[in-house]
């Protein structure tokens, strides 16, 4: 298998990095990936990654849940899929506070596409870019309409109000170049909302080496506070609001106990006091949400 030894930092270039720990992947292969960390800014990266076309294989999509949601039903995928539907409203509602006018808008990252057909439900003119074919083919039978596969393949020239990356930054390869377009396509005053795990959270400090959002090697970066705004300020683009999803510690919870042998409610019980820990310090929550505006 082809794999990428990073001798740069991804986000800033800086060649002062080191190794940090290293984290299985308890979700799929039981390989264990290094974790490397940048000294200027912070950013913590899976270093030994799979290159971006060899990466798919780690993804299993049979059960992969924001891949395919087809699958046989369990109460993974139940409390999966209530907090997904849940969520929809609430990632709306929040974007619209800080683009209150916006009509265009791209999902990028999307699955398969129920946060883009919400957004096309409500009126909007929305886009959505997978590169995951099966989630494609989902959104295609659910909706009629298709995905973009790729950036590349946006109509030339086209711009948003608004581009939402809920849990998707973590897993791109391209970090800043991808970034660097996404920018590009924002008209002026647009916005991107960003959703990541958060390395400063009260959930990793309760679950170290088996907190399910370092998920190597699907998760090429581990962010907090600190190195997120270093990478967006670089880009050009200022915060204007941060938060917490106020579901994802309930479901890193459950997973996370889970790669401990432990039961799933007491992961819920993690997860409950994660979450109004959250409340009253937002840069320490188990997700990273931010909004942050183009000039």
């Amino acid at each position: 298998m082809k794999v990428e030894i990073l001798e740069k930092c991804p986000a800033c270039q800086s060649a002062a990095i080191e190794k940090y720990t290293e984290i299985p992947d308890f979700y799929f292969s039981r390989e264990v990936f290094p974790i490397f960390f940048c000294k200027d800014c912070g950013l913590k990266f899976t270093q030994n990654r799979p290159a971006e076309e060899e990466i798919g294989r780690y993804y299993d999509s049979a059960n992969y849940a924001s891949h395919d949601s087809e699958k046989k039903y369990n109460l993974f995928s139940l409390v999966y899929k209530s907090a997904r539907d849940y969520m929809l409203n609430q990632k709306f509602n929040l974007v619209r506070q800080f683009k209150p006018e916006w009509k265009k808008v791209l999902d990028y990252g999307t699955g398969e596409g129920y946060f883009t057909e919400y957004l096309l439900n409500k009126g909007k003119e929305a886009d959505g870019i997978e590169p995951s074919q099966l989630a494609r083919e989902n959104f295609k039978k659910r909706t009629g309409k298709d995905l973009y596969p790729d950036l590349r393949e946006l109509p030339e020239g086209k711009k948003y109000d608004a581009i939402t990356m809920w849990h998707v930054l973590e897993h791109i390869h391209q970090l800043p170049q991808t970034m660097e377009q996404l920018v590009s396509r924002l008209n002026e005053k647009g916005v991107i909302a960003i959703a990541v795990p958060n390395q400063n959270s009260q959930d990793l400090r309760e679950f170290g080496v088996h907190w399910a959002a370092w998920d190597v090697p699907r998760h090429l970066y581990h962010w907090e506070a600190g190195s997120l705004t270093k990478f967006m300020n670089s880009q050009g683009m200022k915060k204007v609001y941060s938060g917490q999803l106020p579901l994802d510690p309930f479901y890193i919870g459950m997973i996370s106990a889970g790669y401990q042998g432990k039961s799933a409610i007491s992961g819920l019980f993690k997860g409950l006091k994660s979450y109004f820990h959250g409340k009253s310090h937002p840069e320490e929550g188990s997700t990273l949400l931010s909004i942050w505006m183009k000039p």
